[in-house]
C-alpha cells in the first residue's frame, strides 16, 4: 500500500516533522500523531483523490509546510492499520505498517484484504436497500417489503413468498453483508444452541411458548427496531473499528498486538463509546426472551424462574445487566459467548463517564483502575456486530413460533 509524505511543524515546540501516512481506503481519513520532542498530540485528516491521484492533509493546529526542511523527527502511521509509535522510515520495524502486517499474517494477509474489500463492497451496494427493507419489515408492510426484496435478491426471491421466506431472507441478508467482519464463530455457535432450545420448548410446551411469544410481540418489535438501529449505527461507523480485523488476526496468529506495542493513530472513541453502551443495553434487554423460553421449557411457564431468581419476568426486566446474564447458566454456549461478546467492565466505565482516550499513550484511562489499550477496545466494538446479529436472530423466533404452532407444524 502507498505511503504519502508530508512535512509539518509541531504546534507546540515548532519541531519539523516528516509525516509518512499510509493511504487508507476512505476518501477522508482521520489520524493523529504525537510529537516525540514535546509529547503533544495533533489531530488531522488526510484527503485522497484518484482523478488525478493526489493526497493532502489538514491539521487542527500546527502547519503543513510546502518547502522541504530537514526533519527533527520522522513519524510513520496508517489510519486503517496498526502502527508502531517509534517507527520512522522503511528501514525500521513497522516503517511500513502494511509490510509489518504481512510479515505477521503471512499468506493470510490476502484473506484480510479480501474480507475488508468484500465488506466494503457489500455494504455500499446493498446496505441502503437493506435499511429501507428493514423499515418495511419492522412495520410489517409486506407489500412494499416484497417489492424491495425482489430488487435486492432478483430471481432468487420467490414469486409467491411465504411468511417464513420473508423472515428468513431478511435475516440472511444481514448475515451476508456482515459476514466478512466475523473473526470467530460466536454467532454461529449461539444460533445452533438457540434453535435447539426453541425446538425442544416447542415440542414439549408449544402452546405455552407460543402464548408467551404472542404476548411479547409488541415489546419485541420495539427491541428489533433498537437492535437494527444499533447494527446500522455500527456499520455506519465501521471505518473506525475495521482495523480491529487486523489486530484480532494478529492475536490469532500468536502475535499479541499489545505485546508488540501496536497502536492505532486515530481517535473515534467519542462516537464508538456511545455505540458501545447503546448496543450493550439493547442486547441485554432482549434477554427476557431467553429467560422466558428457558422457564417455559424447564419450569412450565415464562415467569417461573428457578429458586433464588426474580419473581417473574417483570422483575427480571428491571434487573441490572449483570444480574440478567445469570439466567444463561442454563445455556452452556450462550453463557461463554455472551461474556466474550460483551465487556461489562468497559460498559460500566463508559456508563459512569470515568474513562477517556489518552492520545499520547494510546490507552483508555479510567480512574482507580487499570487502563485499557484503545486497540483492545475496538476489538470489543467489532464483536458487537455478532452480538447484534444473534440478538436479532433470537427475536425472530418470537414471530415464527406462534405461526408454526397455529399451523400445527413444530419443524423449525
Amino acid at each position: 500500500m502507498a505511503i504519502a509524505k508530508y512535512i509539518v511543524r509541531c504546534p507546540g515546540c515548532a519541531a519539523v516533522i516528516h509525516l509518512r501516512i499510509g493511504v487508507g481506503v476512505d476518501d477522508e481519513q482521520a489520524f493523529y500523531f504525537v510529537c516525540r520532542k514535546c509529547n503533544a498530540p495533533t489531530r488531522g485528516t488526510q484527503f485522497i483523490t484518484y482523478s488525478p491521484p493526489r493526497s493532502r492533509i489538514t491539521l487542527e493546529s500546527g502547519e503543513a509546510l510546502s518547502e522541504h526542511l530537514p526533519a527533527d523527527q520522522v513519524i510513520t502511521l496508517h489510519p486503517d492499520l496498526p502502527s508502531l509509535p517509534h517507527a520512522a522510515d522503511i528501514r525500521d520495524k513497522g516503517g511500513s505498517p502494511w509490510l509489518m502486517l504481512g510479515q505477521i499474517l503471512g499468506d493470510r494477509i490476502a484473506h484480510f484484504s479480501n474480507r475488508l474489500r468484500d465488506y466494503r463492497e457489500g455494504y455500499s451496494q446493498n446496505w441502503p436497500g437493506i435499511r429501507r427493507w428493514a423499515s418495511y419489515y419492522l412495520s410489517e408492510d409486506w407489500s412494499h417489503f416484497d417489492q424491495e426484496a425482489a430488487r435486492l435478491w432478483g430471481d432468487v426471491w420467490p414469486k409467491l413468498p411465504t411468511w417464513l421466506d420473508r423472515h428468513d431472507f431478511f435475516h440472511k441478508s444481514l448475515d451476508l453483508v456482515t459476514a466478512p467482519l466475523w473473526n470467530d464463530d460466536s454467532y454461529a455457535l449461539m444460533k445452533v444452541e438457540w434453535v435447539d432450545l426453541v425446538v425442544k420448548a416447542t415440542e414439549n410446551r408449544g402452546a405455552t411458548l407460543a402464548g408467551f411469544y404472542s404476548q411479547s410481540k409488541g415489546e419485541v418489535l420495539d427491541l428489533q427496531r433498537d437492535v437494527f438501529g444499533c447494527l446500522d449505527l455500527l456499520l455506519s461507523n465501521a471505518g473506525a473499528f475495521t482495523p480491529a480485523l487486523a489486530l484480532d488476526m494478529c492475536a490469532r496468529a500468536g502475535r499479541d498486538p499489545e505485546a508488540l506495542g501496536m497502536r492505532l493513530f486515530r481517535d473515534d472513541f467519542p462516537k464508538l463509546r456511545d455505540v458501545y453502551i447503546t448496543t450493550f443495553e439493547s442486547c441485554h434487554h432482549a434477554l427476557f426472551v431467553v429467560a422466558g423460553t428457558l422457564n417455559v421449557l424447564y419450569r412450565g411457564g415464562p415467569d417461573n424462574f428457578p429458586s433464588g431468581g426474580p419473581r417473574g419476568l417483570q422483575r427480571f426486566r428491571k434487573q441490572k445487566s449483570f444480574e440478567k446474564v445469570r439466567i444463561l447458566s442454563e445455556l452452556q454456549v450462550w453463557e461463554k459467548q455472551w461474556t466474550f461478546l460483551f465487556d461489562r467492565r468497559l460498559r460500566n466505565a463508559i456508563g459512569h463517564h470515568s474513562i477517556r482516550h489518552d492520545l499520547v499513550s494510546g490507552l483508555l484511562v479510567e480512574r482507580q483502575s487499570e487502563p485499557i489499550p484503545y486497540t483492545r477496545f475496538i476489538v470489543q466494538v467489532l464483536r458487537l456486530v455478532q452480538a447484534c446479529l444473534v440478538t436479532a436472530h433470537l427475536l425472530k423466533y418470537v414471530h415464527l413460533v406462534p405461526q408454526f404452532e397455529a399451523e400445527g407444524d413444530a419443524d423449525l
